[in-house]
């Protein structure tokens, strides 16, 4: 008796889209983004490495970034091979983390 449900069909394949975003405030204290890098931005990019059929796309303040590029540019070498692969697509957004729906549309631009 299903009580007049409807059902709806599944298709044979699921697609599941991951974004996942990391940001670090400007000034945060050093040691903080190195124990974040160490527990988390390095080894999920290594993880992603060893399970090549797993894609997603990455995003990234700008100022993690830049502390990223001063701190530990191996990881670009690691993120640049996973994009080359087509396992990873970079995202971008404003640098400092804007909320650009409630900035007039002509500063959005240097955002």
């Amino acid at each position: 008796m299903d009580g007049g449900a409807k059902t709806v069909p599944v298709p044979p394949k699921f697609h599941l889209s991951l974004l996942i975003h990391a940001h670090q405030p400007v000034g945060n204290f050093e040691d903080v983004i190195e124990e974040c890098c160490q527990n988390a931005y390095l080894p999920f990019v290594q993880m992603l490495e060893k399970h090549p059929a797993i894609r997603v796309g990455l995003h990234y303040s700008g100022s993690l970034l830049t502390w990223i590029e001063k701190n530990h540019p191996e990881y670009f070498v690691q993120v640049r091979r996973l994009v080359q692969r087509g396992q990873v697509e970079m995202v971008g957004g404003g640098f400092y983390e804007p909320i650009l729906p409630v900035i007039p549309p002509q500063d959005q631009v240097n955002r």
